[in-house]
């Protein structure tokens, strides 16, 4: 989750390269159904009502509307699961969920809470700062202990594979979760090293399913190549690459329930002051899919 003002070109060029990645990874997934998703180390319950969010640099803040239309519903999902910026959002509201307490947090973020330059051989940025502000809003607790389940996806830099985190420390979940290969140094946990989990699964639909979901919500916020214009070779190159990505959202997306996309500001307007209207924009789509959400939820429990 990288500051868009300051890395614009970069940012959007490796996140795009990673979701090309995910792309043979999905179609490997498909060729091999024993690995279509990560393995689970508990047996999983049956969860009602899950949330997938993927990631988006600051457009993850959409994510906070919409958790705050479904909870004015009354509609409460019992399992998160994020990828990138959207495990951010995600362990912050399983933490303690709150819709309201959610949305101040995100409005009074800054660049400072999240990412430190420090540049070396494995990337320019240090997401050091964003461990630590997610260990803090969640009050020192281990995922294990949260309110409402939650789950981060990673992707095991050696493998390609998703790595799925649900128990131990939220912050270096996170922090793992958010590594875009490249831009941030890869997130070391147990001998093993991680990039962003939008490599190996940009809207994790499929990992929800794991881990028991009747009901899958999936909320994207990743760049799609109607965004594009391009107007040089450079703008070309990058708009393969939003191409190579919505193929494979649109593999992830067809085992949602529910698809949710916010109409977000355009891609030369990402400062992170203009969260307010990000998280409006979450808030407006959130609210238009409720009767779908209701929908869905009726059909899970008639069958």
């Amino acid at each position: 989750m990288i500051q868009a003002g300051r890395t614009t070109r970069r940012t959007f060029f490796a996140n795009l390269a990673a979701l090309a990645f995910a792309a043979r990874e999905q179609q490997a997934a498909a060729a091999s159904p024993a690995k279509a998703a990560p393995a689970i180390d508990r047996g999983p319950p049956r969860h009602r009502f899950a949330l997938a969010l993927s990631g988006g640099c600051i457009r993850a803040f959409a994510h906070v509307g919409v958790i705050k239309a479904f909870a004015e519903a009354g509609l409460h999902p019992d399992l998160v699961v994020g990828s990138s910026s959207g495990s951010l959002v995600g362990a912050l509201y399983c933490a303690q969920p709150d819709a309201a307490a959610l949305e101040r947090t995100a409005l009074s973020l800054r660049w400072d809470d999240l990412e430190q330059f420090r540049p070396s051989k494995y990337g320019f940025y240090s997401l050091e700062p964003m461990r630590e502000f997610v260990n803090r809003g969640t009050g020192g607790r281990r995922i294990e202990q949260f309110a409402t389940r939650f789950a981060a996806v990673a992707t095991d830099l050696r493998t390609g594979e998703p790595k799925l985190i649900d128990a131990g420390e939220p912050g270096l979940a996170v922090m793992a979760s958010a590594s875009a290969p490249g831009l941030v140094r890869p997130t070391r946990i147990d001998g093993r090293h991680y990039v962003d989990g939008s490599v190996a699964c940009p809207v994790p639909v499929r990992i929800a399913r794991a881990l028991g979901a009747r009901t899958a919500i999936a909320v994207s916020v990743t760049f799609l190549p109607e965004e594009a214009a391009p107007t040089n070779g450079y703008d070309v190159a990058v708009q393969a690459f939003y191409i190579a990505a919505s193929r494979v959202l649109r593999e992830e997306l067809a085992r949602a329930d529910v698809t949710i996309r916010p109409q977000l500001p355009p891609l030369e307007d990402m400062r992170i002051e203009n969260n307010p209207a990000i998280l409006a924009a979450g808030e407006r789509a959130g609210r238009l899919a409720v009767p779908q959400v209701r929908a869905a939820l009726a059909r899970a429990a008639r069958a």
